[in-house]
C-alpha cells in the first residue's frame, strides 16, 4: 500500500510515497546505484542510502546522466520530476515528487545502462568505457563498444574530438584491451602500443596507455619502468581506484596533493575577459565583489582551453545554480589558453549556453600561466571556492551536485 509521508521536509518537495514492495519483482537491468548520498542535503533527508537504487525518472530509465535529465527539464520550462527509487534496507519503493532540484546523489550506472545509453546516442564520451573498465566489465564494454561503432555520425565526432590522422584510435585501443583481458592476447595489445603516440591522446586514455605499457614492464619484470608508467597513469587519472591499488602496490609514491582549505587565494593575478565581461580585471577585485554570506566558485583550466570534463562540470553548475543563487555567486573559469584552436564545439556547449542566459560566469585569462606554478595544478578543470576574505573554503571539486551539498554543508 502506497503510504504518503506528510510534512515535507523542504518547499521544493511536493510529495513522498513509500511502497513496501510486497510481491513486485524489482528491474534492476537499467537502475543507477546510489553510491555516495550527501549530508544534508534532500536525499538524506529522504532516507536514501548508499545501496539504494534510482529505477525510473518521470517514469522512464536514465539513459544518460541525472544532471543532463534535469538540464532537459528545465531548458523545456518543465519542472515536475517523479523519482522512483528501491530501497534496499526496507524492501520498499520510495516515490518522489518535485521540482528539478538535484537531490545531492553520487550515481553508478550499471553496465546494461551504459550500454544502452552508447546504443541509443552513440558515442557520448569515454567515462562509460571507462566505468566498465573500471569494474573489469570486459563483455559489457565489447557490447557498448560495438553499439558506438553502429553511429557513423558518433564515429566521426570521435575521430574529430582525438584529432586523428587514422581511424578511431580509442575504439581500437579499447578493443585491443579486450583481447588482452579475455584472450590474454598480448600481441595484439604489444603491437597497438608500439604504433601509438602517446601523447596525442587526451588524459583519460594516456591513463589507460600507461597502464598497460606498465603492465608490459611488470610481465618482463623491469620493476623501475613498472613503477614509472604506473605512476604517469596514476597522475593523468588520480580518480581511478583501479590505477591507484596498481601505484600503491609497485610502491609509488602517491601522496594525494596538501590541502588548500582554509589557505588564502594569491591575490596578485592579472586577467583579460575572454567570455561573460569585456577589458581587464585584478583578483583583488573579483575578491572584493563577493557579497557577505556568498562564496565564488574558481574553475581552473590549466593549460588548455576546455575539455569534455569542463562541459561536464559546468552542466553541474547550470542544473544547481538556481536553487543555490543565495550561496553562490559566479563562476570564474580560469586558463592560461586565449584559443580554442581545434576543440570540438561540445566542449564550450555549457560555457556558451549559460552566458547566452546570463548566468553568472565569466572566462579569464592569465597569459602567464602564473596560477598554475602558484597553486600547483595539474589538472583541467581544478574547482575550488572562496569566500569574501579570498579564503579557500573548498578544494575538493565540484563535478557533481553531490560535491556542491557537500561544500555548501558548511
Amino acid at each position: 500500500m502506497r503510504t504518503p509521508l506528510h510534512g515535507a521536509f523542504d518547499p521544493n518537495v511536493m510529495q513522498i510515497c513509500r511502497d513496501p514492495r510486497s510481491q513486485q519483482k524489482v528491474d534492476l537491468s537499467s537502475a543507477h546505484f546510489i553510491y555516495k548520498v550527501a549530508d544534508g542535503s534532500p536525499a538524506q533527508k529522504l532516507g536514501l542510502l548508499p545501496g539504494d537504487c534510482l529505477l525510473a525518472f518521470n517514469g522512464q530509465p536514465i539513459l544518460t546522466s541525472l544532471t543532463d535529465a534535469l538540464l532537459a527539464l528545465q531548458d523545456g520550462s518543465h519542472f515536475g520530476v517523479r523519482y522512483l527509487f528501491y530501497q534496499a534496507q526496507s524492501d520498499a519503493f520510495l516515490e518522489v515528487e518535485t521540482d528539478c532540484m538535484p537531490l545531492g546523489l553520487d550515481l553508478l550506472p550499471n553496465s546494461d545502462t551504459i550500454i544502452e545509453a552508447y546504443a541509443a546516442q552513440g558515442y557520448y564520451g569515454n567515462e562509460g568505457f571507462h566505468a566498465l573498465w573500471e569494474r573489469e566489465d570486459y563483455v559489457g564494454l565489447r557490447e557498448a563498444i560495438s553499439a558506438a561503432y553502429r553511429k557513423p555520425t558518433a564515429l566521426s565526432f570521435m575521430q574529430r574530438l582525438v584529432r586523428a590522422s587514422h581511424s578511431l584510435p580509442a575504439l581500437e585501443v579499447f578493443c585491443a584491451i579486450c583481447d588482452f583481458e579475455m584472450h590474454e592476447d598480448r600481441e595484439g595489445l604489444g603491437a597497438l602500443l608500439s604504433k601509438v603516440r602517446v601523447r596525442e591522446f587526451a588524459p583519460d586514455m594516456q591513463a589507460l596507455l600507461y597502464f598497460y605499457i606498465a603492465r608490459q614492464a611488470q610481465d618482463e619484470r623491469d620493476i623501475a619502468l613498472y613503477q614509472e608508467y604506473i605512476l604517469a597513469a596514476y597522475k593523468f587519472r588520480p580518480l581511478s581506484e583501479r590505477i591507484k591499488r596498481g601505484a600503491m602496490a609497485a610502491g609509488c609514491d602517491i601522496t594525494e596533493p596538501q590541502s588548500m582549505l582554509s589557505r588564502s587565494l594569491p591575490l596578485h593575478y592579472e586577467f583579460t575577459y575572454l567570455c561573460g565581461g569585456a577589458g581587464d580585471i585584478n583578483m583583488s577585485t573579483l575578491i572584493a565583489a563577493i557579497p557577505p554570506q556568498k562564496i565564488t566558485l574558481l574553475c581552473f583550466m590549466p593549460m588548455c582551453r576546455g575539455s569534455n570534463a569542463y562541459n561536464e562540470a559546468l552542466k553541474v553548475f547550470h542544473a544547481i545554480y538556481a536553487y543555490h543563487k543565495d550561496s553562490l555567486h559566479q563562476m570564474l573559469v580560469i586558463t592560461n589558453k586565449d584559443k580554442q584552436r581545434k576543440d570540438p564545439s561540445s566542449w564550450y556547449e555549457q560555457e556558451e549556453k549559460l552566458i547566452a542566459a546570463g548566468y553568472p560566469i565569466s572566462v579569464l585569462l592569465d597569459p602567464a600561466g602564473n596560477f598554475i606554478k602558484d597553486l600547483s595544478l595539474r589538472n583541467a578543470p581544478t574547482l575550488w571556492a572562496v569566500d569574501k576574505t579570498g579564503r579557500i573554503v573548498w578544494d575538493k571539486g565540484l563535478m557533481s551536485d553531490y560535491d556542491y551539498w557537500e561544500m555548501l554543508k558548511g
